[in-house]
């Protein structure tokens, strides 16, 4: 199992990341040590969770610190054993489906809405965070690519060592980023998803209590909605402007090729989640606007 699929795993059961990474990490590593205490923190969240100690908000935000902790020790894997691959991942995937342990009863109303804001702002927080990594690598990037430039405006021929080196702060700084984008894609996909869920769910309960007494409410949430899916396509923009960037930067050293070719992957998957959530978010608000044509006219 490579690094992506113990990701995904990861992501979809933490209790079987757990169990597959224990088969894979060296017992003797400080990786193994902090892989247990990851796993003692998620069984004292089960006992809080079993308790009634935490609410749901509080639940999933513990469960994706768990999560980023545990997907950090994936990154630092330097190698796996295909011989400790017993399981194809589809047939994992479909056990944690049979058991998923983070399943939601029927919800009512009031928990939905609470649900549904705070998914909604947990998502916030995570692309406010994702978009201020971008803002930092563009702006390091930029300041290493000005250096260039003036050594190639001073000299035909620029110092070749001097080259080396600024590429060298660029592909560690773009390495850093791929590792960071590595943690936090796994987080938005499953809180992005969640955020989707718990608003179709919420308006659908609205919808089906009494829809001429929830007007105001259909109205409000169409307005966040539309005002989440403006923010969320300008965000892909400055995204896709750096992508672009990176893609046109040529490959003048090994490790700057290395470095191009990690963040490249990285964004790659992230544009896949976020293309799958931009699609949800959009037919959530078509779905919202045929209900106030509904409720409008009558």
């Amino acid at each position: 199992m490579n690094k992506k699929e113990l990701k995904i795993l990861v992501a979809k059961s933490l209790e079987e990341g757990f169990t597959k990474l224990k088969s894979i990490v060296s017992g003797d590593s400080s990786l193994f040590d902090n892989l247990i205490l990851a796993e003692s923190r998620y069984n004292d969240l089960l006992r809080e969770i079993n308790n009634g100690v935490l609410s749901p908000i509080e639940k999933n935000i513990e469960m994706n610190k768990i999560r980023g902790a545990t997907i950090y020790i994936i990154n630092q894997l330097e190698s796996l054993d295909p011989v400790n691959e017993h399981k194809e991942l589809e047939e994992i995937v479909a056990k944690i489906n049979e058991t998923n342990l983070d399943s939601e009863e029927e919800l009512g109303l009031y928990e939905l809405e609470e649900l549904s804001i705070s998914s909604s702002q947990e998502l916030a927080e995570i692309l406010k965070r994702m978009a201020g990594d971008i803002r930092e690598l563009g702006e390091k990037v930029r300041l290493d690519a000005d250096k260039l430039k003036k050594l190639n405006k001073s000299s035909p021929n620029p110092n070749r060592i001097v080259v080396k080196k600024i590429l060298s702060n660029t592909s560690k700084i773009m390495v850093n980023y791929g590792n960071r984008l590595a943690i936090e894609i796994p987080i938005f996909k499953e809180v992005s998803e969640s955020s989707v869920n718990y608003a179709i769910q919420y308006i659908s309960k609205l919808y089906e209590l009494n829809i001429k007494d929830q007007k105001k409410e259909i109205h409000d949430f169409a307005a966040a909605i539309k005002e989440l899916l403006g923010s969320a396509i300008e965000s892909r923009k400055g995204l896709y402007e750096l992508y672009e960037s990176i893609k046109k930067t040529p490959g003048l050293t090994t490790d700057f090729v290395k470095a191009k070719k990690r963040v490249m992957n990285e964004l790659d998957q992230y544009f896949s989640d976020y293309d799958d959530y931009l699609n949800k978010v959009t037919q959530l608000d078509k779905n919202i606007k045929a209900i106030l044509l509904e409720i409008d006219g009558e």
